[in-house]
Formats: C-alpha cells, structure tokens, sequence
C-alpha cells in the first residue's frame, strides 16, 4: 500500500506524472495491484477472448481487460480493475477519453494469482456486487474452480466438468471450465478452498 498525506482522488491517478500506477483506489488510498502468475493471464485471456467474441457478435456493449478502471464511489473516491468485464451499451453509450468507467460493470471477472489470497478475492467479488454489479465470476485456476455470484443468490461452485453462464446480463453465454483450465497446473493438494 503506497501512502499519502490526504486521500487520493480518480483524477490524482489519471496523472501522467502519478506515480500510483498499476494502483487500484481504495477510499482513497492506493493499493497495489500486483502481477499475477501461474497460469491466472492464460486463463484471463481465454475468458476476455470468449465474453468479447461473444459480445461483438451480439452487439451488447463493451469489455475491458486489467488495465480499465470503474469509478465506483467518490469522496473518498473508489477505482477498481477487474481481470475482465463488461458493460451494456444502455449502461455505457459512449467511452470516456482518458477517463474511468463511471458505473459497475454488468459482468465482472477475477481470477486468483498465486499471490492472492482466495478469501479476499471472495470480498473483493462483493464488493463488485455491493456497486451494482450482476454477476461476478471468481476463478480459481490451481483448484479448477469457478465462483459465481450474484446479488440475493448463494454462490455457485463449478469445477471441471461444469459450465458457466453469465445469466442474466449474457443470455446464452456459456463456456466450459475444461476449456478454462486446459494444459494449466492442478493443485491436487487437500483443504477447504475458501481458505486458500
């Protein structure tokens, strides 16, 4: 966590001289967004390449990768990235120059690093839904799993075998979790995987 003396605003990391870059906004204070690894990227890109073909060919609205920041909150300010996302053209008509999104997303991808924790991603996918979003997938690539959460639902736990849908902001969307995790490393290692 990078520190300042008062708390930082969406427009202090829109500087070209910030030096919060690669920072996520938590009520004002920065807070790194770390690099991610074993396998997380691979499985980011497959999910990104299928929501965006999937969303092209119907004409729905945008999807953005790590790098696009949703304006979430202000006073302190809130700027969160999501692995993958997407907003409706209704939500979204026009992109912002040089701006973050200034709404939720509909649809929210996270997928776990080795160096993140499972449980805080687990919050972090409420907090998604505590600003508006839908529907938000939380992937586990070591245990092969997805999380799907929605607002008023329990969560749903898939794993190999199983597919995800984003319903109801992609009806019709589906991907199967082999075509997530193939080629990718299996943590066959024993425990509860909401704690690690």
């Amino acid at each position: 966590m990078r520190e300042s003396p008062h708390p930082l605003t969406a427009e202090d990391l829109l500087r070209p001289d910030n030096p919060y870059r690669d920072c996520e906004l938590w009520d004002g204070t920065a807070v790194v967004r770390e690099a991610g690894g074993g396998g997380s990227d691979i499985v980011n890109v497959r999910v990104a390449t299928r929501i965006q073909n999937y969303v092209t060919t119907n004409d729905l609205g945008w999807v953005t990768g790590s790098e696009q920041g949703w304006l979430l909150a202000r006073k302190p300010d809130r700027v969160l990235a999501a692995d993958a996302a997407f907003v409706t053209y209704a939500r979204l008509p026009e992109v912002p120059a040089a701006s973050f999104f200034p709404c939720a997303p509909d649809f929210v991808v996270e997928t776990k690093s080795p160096t993140d924790l499972w449980t805080a991603l687990i919050a972090k996918g409420g907090v998604w839904m505590g600003h508006g979003a839908r529907v938000v997938w939380l992937i586990h690539p070591g245990k092969r799993l997805v999380l799907v959460l929605r607002p008023g639902a329990d969560p749903i736990t898939l794993r190999m075998g199983d597919v995800a849908d984003a319903e109801p902001v992609l009806p019709g969307f589906r991907v199967e979790l082999k075509a997530l995790f193939d080629r990718l490393p299996y943590d066959a290692k024993s425990g509860d995987v909401y704690l690690s």
